[in-house]
């Protein structure tokens, strides 16, 4: 399954992909990130809506196993095998950050 995402920045930026809590969605993050970077440059941001919220497909099952192969799924299928940074609001960041799920360059 591959989610939506909305993406800000140039696309030859460094990734930075950002994952909100269950019951938020990429707006609510990008509300909250997008005055940090209004004084950074480099950083190609990557708002990911989990399954269910947003505009990402709801038929996913209610796991974080699940949901983690989507978001690396989608992640993949944007970025390839690109190392990136994680910026992920509660479970969703923890999840990402296992071990072999990504590239992880860093994580917040």
């Amino acid at each position: 399954m591959t989610l939506h995402l909305q993406e800000h920045g140039e696309s030859n930026d460094d990734p930075i992909i950002v994952l909100p809590s269950f019951g938020f969605d990429h707006a609510s993050m990008a509300a909250a990130i997008e005055p940090v970077f209004a004084e950074l440059s480099g950083w190609r941001r990557l708002y990911i809506d989990l399954p269910g919220t947003g505009d990402s497909p709801a038929h996913c099952p209610p796991q974080s196993d699940a949901v983690l192969d989507a978001v690396v799924t989608t992640v993949q299928a944007e970025l390839g095998d690109r190392r990136i940074a994680l910026l992920g609001w509660s479970h969703e960041g923890y999840s990402l950050g296992k071990p072999g799920a990504v590239r992880i360059s860093g994580n917040a």
